[in-house]
């Protein structure tokens, strides 16, 4: 977030925006993430998730805007990258898994839905338009900018091209800015919904026992606020290679949680036909097999660039 903030700043008009520490930034996270977390009741920051699916919305239809006027302007800029990426393809697998890890919370929201007869048709409407925008997205993007590539010498040097942040291969202009500043808002907003889960995993295994009352209501808040402290921490460590983490991520977690999991309990449980228990198997035994590769792949690129220091997204900002 802490790019997004000074490539705000910049994009307004101040050419001279540097990043700040980033352990003083994220002491400013921590301080506004943290009354955010002691929110009790959810749904009083309900309309501020639906605030943050519209801020989503509205920022990849500009950007994709953008990237239509880019290739008016300029052409499309592919022409000298591979079809594949030989080096990195494995991650995107991990890297996708990660992208659907909320796949885990579809049988809870189905035991909280009035209208349970339409839900699983609405599921697969929504899934169906997420894959649309998650394969369309990017191949507009990088067919727009190309491939970042900061090595001068390289026949494929293109500083301009699409980055971590794809906000960065945009104009500097007080519109751009004002797009950055919504995803802002909306990653905000977002945290304490996505942290809310796990906050109630650890409260009911660690206070499940102690009566209700102040010592317990505050002890609560510790517990929230180490929560954030560990996940700022967190960020801020692997914060020049977070496509690598989110990588192996969703390779060693995701893939169980989405694919291996669930195959096996549906075996287990549901499976009725040799057609279904021959499904299910197949997607335990090929899921575990691509859990496997692409954790070692990914686990393996990202000693090799911390080895050789090629931290591919410890980016200056854009200049005017």
């Amino acid at each position: 977030m802490q790019n997004l903030v000074v490539g705000c700043y910049a994009k307004a008009g101040y050419a001279h925006a540097e990043p700040w520490s980033k352990w003083i930034f994220g002491a400013m996270c921590f301080a506004i993430y943290v009354p955010l977390c002691w929110v009790r009741n959810m749904g009083a920051l309900a309309s501020t998730h639906l605030f943050g699916d519209i801020m989503i919305i509205l920022v990849v239809v500009f950007i994709m805007a953008y990237a239509f006027v880019s290739v008016g302007n300029n052409g499309f800029q592919t022409e000298n990258e591979p079809f594949i990426n030989t080096t990195l393809f494995p991650n995107a697998f991990g890297f996708s898994v990660f992208a659907y890890c909320g796949m885990g919370t579809v049988l809870p929201t189905y035991d909280l839905t009035a209208d349970k007869k339409n839900y699983f048709k609405v599921l697969c409407y929504v899934c169906i338009t997420i894959m649309v925008i998650y394969i369309v997205f990017p191949l507009v993007c990088v067919s727009s900018y190309g491939v970042y590539n900061r090595n001068p010498v390289s026949p494929n040097y293109n500083k301009h091209g699409v980055q971590m942040l794809i906000t960065s291969s945009l104009p500097p202009q007080y519109f751009v800015a004002i797009i950055e500043l919504m995803f802002i808002l909306n990653l905000i907003f977002s945290y304490p919904l996505v942290i809310n889960p796990a906050n109630l995993v650890i409260e009911n295994y660690m206070f499940k026992k102690m009566p209700e009352g102040p010592k317990k209501y505050w002890l609560t808040n510790l517990s929230r606020a180490l929560m954030v402290g560990a996940t700022i921490v967190c960020a801020l460590v692997i914060w020049e290679q977070l496509n690598m983490f989110l990588s192996v991520a969703g390779a060693l977690f995701c893939t169980p949680l989405c694919f291996i999991l669930p195959a096996i309990f549906h075996y287990k449980a549901c499976a009725e036909t040799k057609n279904e228990k021959r499904f299910d198997m197949f997607l335990i035994v090929s899921c575990t097999f691509i859990m496997i590769f692409c954790t070692i792949w990914g686990v393996g690129c990202w000693a090799i660039s911390d080895i050789t220091g090629d931290r591919k997204w410890n980016l200056p900002i854009p200049s005017h």
